[in-house]
């Protein structure tokens, strides 16, 4: 008898861990203040300095790539990506929380351009982010064409020096 009173005496504290566990991740899970895979929702637009184009890609270039520059005050990105948009058309956006900046760009082709094939081209952008604040920052970078669904394609913890 002493034995089942203990095995149920197990049992009650192992469903009570699980209970426990259950409740803590719940708690996570609805105090988080955004879905990581999309960006920041309810804080103001801020509109960035961009500049995208097309060019041919250099032989044993990294192609779909992401640099993040920490600069002073600012942060610098850097892409190259593929397919090649014909005469790219670019917007970015920011939207900043404590410690995290969103970055989203928008690409689209140039409808007025006359284009040819582009086979073995890339197109690049360079988008800066001012007035960071000193500190550790986490950057994410999201990007979309024409209007897709903006997707995460770079997150980078980044330390801006005063």
């Amino acid at each position: 008898m002493g034995r089942g009173l203990r095995m149920k005496g197990e049992i009650r504290r192992t469903l009570s861990a699980i209970a426990a566990s259950m409740l803590a991740a719940l708690t996570i899970a609805c105090a988080k203040p955004h879905d990581p895979l999309s960006p920041i929702e309810g804080v103001a637009s801020e509109a960035l300095q961009a500049l995208a184009s097309t060019r041919l890609a250099a032989a044993n270039e990294s192609l779909n790539s992401v640099q993040v520059i920490a600069a002073r005050r600012a942060i610098l990105i850097d892409r190259v990506r593929t397919p090649a948009l014909c005469a790219p058309l670019i917007d970015a956006i920011a939207r900043r929380a404590a410690a995290a900046i969103d970055v989203i760009v928008t690409l689209s082709a140039n409808p007025l351009a006359d284009c040819v094939p582009l086979d073995g081209y890339v197109s690049t952008y360079r988008v800066t982010v001012p007035d960071v604040n000193p500190g550790i920052v986490t950057l994410r970078l999201f990007e979309r064409v024409g209007d897709t669904t903006p997707e995460l394609r770079a997150r980078e913890r980044v330390t801006i020096r005063p």
